[in-house]
């Protein structure tokens, strides 16, 4: 989708308050840097390619206040119609799922007044729209004060990584996949591809950064002579269907693949066919490792092992999540027509 109004091309604001931010509190599944979830009344201002900068207000999730501030910014990706959607319902009643791409968190938040004077200069209650468009010199202004420098459009800025000796990971106290209470506006994600959040530069600096913090935990915590023995695969390039591995004090490799976000829980984990494969051909040696927060100093990991056992006992159930269609070599001989783009127009 793309357009040539300048209207359209003003950058956005995108309100992520504690309550949305991993729909722990609300219905709205967000999780920061990966997706942005919102109703339909914001589906002609968040497209694809639109610049933005996160805010979040004054309520936090445990009840106490704090400035309002700017904290982030990036750039819209795929939008999705979200896959709860009743079909009954009319469209106004429609919620939407916007992945997010080239996102780089501030270093230190920028706080919605700058000498006294708000960066937006809007009505008072304007300030509870979750989506807002700002011009070009509210962007730049803030990206300045962020310590972001800018001098394209498309601003492509690298990720302000924190540096590996100042994260200290800590167990889960509870599972970090969680199962919501099924209701009719609750989100589905697993049911359409996000392949444009899945290749985004900054979706892989959460896979490295989740992968590295496990391999660090596990040579804490594994006796020396395992230690010695963990392999990071997948930095070798290497896709035997897990991201790192061990050899244990019995001489079994134990393969643990790493699932991470920048959010604070998992609605739901994507494997391969290659992942999912090695799952099962390895049973009780095959790890999930999940990593929460992968982009903090406080990350949050759980390791879930044998997860194909978990399935057979009930304990997670495994959906088909995306489908690759592929015509065959009979039918491209055959010059068969493909015909399913009129009925989709017609629809």
């Amino acid at each position: 989708m793309s357009s040539t109004n300048n209207e359209s091309l003003k950058p956005l604001i995108l309100v992520e308050n504690e309550r949305t931010e991993g729909g722990n509190y609300d219905h709205w599944q967000d999780a920061t840097g990966e997706r942005y979830h919102f109703p339909n009344g914001y589906k002609n201002k968040i497209l694809p390619g639109r610049r933005f900068v996160y805010y979040r207000g004054t309520r936090k999730a445990d009840g106490t206040r704090r400035i309002p501030e700017y904290f982030g910014h990036g750039v819209i990706g795929e939008v999705i119609e979200d896959p709860s959607n009743n079909p009954d319902e009319g469209k106004a009643r429609r919620k939407w799922i916007a992945t997010i791409s080239e996102y780089s968190p501030f270093t230190q938040p920028v706080k919605f007044k700058k000498e006294r004077v708000p960066y937006e200069k809007i009505d008072q209650n304007r300030w509870g729209v979750a989506v807002r468009e700002i011009s070009d010199q509210t962007y730049f202004a803030i990206l300045n004060d962020a310590e972001i420098k800018s001098n394209t459009s498309s601003d492509t800025n690298a990720l302000q990584m924190i540096s590996p000796s100042n994260v200290k990971p800590q167990a889960a106290r509870t599972s970090l996949l969680v199962r919501k209470q099924v209701k009719s506006r609750d989100v589905n994600l697993q049911a359409k591809s996000t392949s444009n959040y899945r290749r985004s530069r900054f979706s892989t600096a959460i896979g490295n950064r989740g992968e590295e913090i496990i391999l660090n935990h596990l040579k804490d915590i594994l006796p020396s002579v395992e230690a010695k023995t963990l392999k990071w695969n997948a930095k070798d390039g290497e896709t035997p269907g897990w991201d790192m591995q061990y050899t244990n004090a019995s001489g079994t490799i134990v393969a643990i693949e790493v699932k991470s976000t920048t959010g604070q829980r998992f609605p739901s984990i994507e494997l391969t066919a290659n992942e999912w494969s090695a799952a099962e051909r390895l049973g009780p040696n095959y790890w999930l490792a999940l990593v929460a927060g992968a982009m903090t100093e406080r990350p949050v990991i759980e390791f879930i092992t044998d997860p194909s056992r978990r399935i057979t006992q009930g304990e997670f159930q495994l959906k088909p999540s995306v489908w690759q269609l592929e015509k065959t070599q009979e039918q491209l001989q055959m010059g068969q027509p493909d015909e399913g783009h009129k009925s989709a127009k017609s629809s």
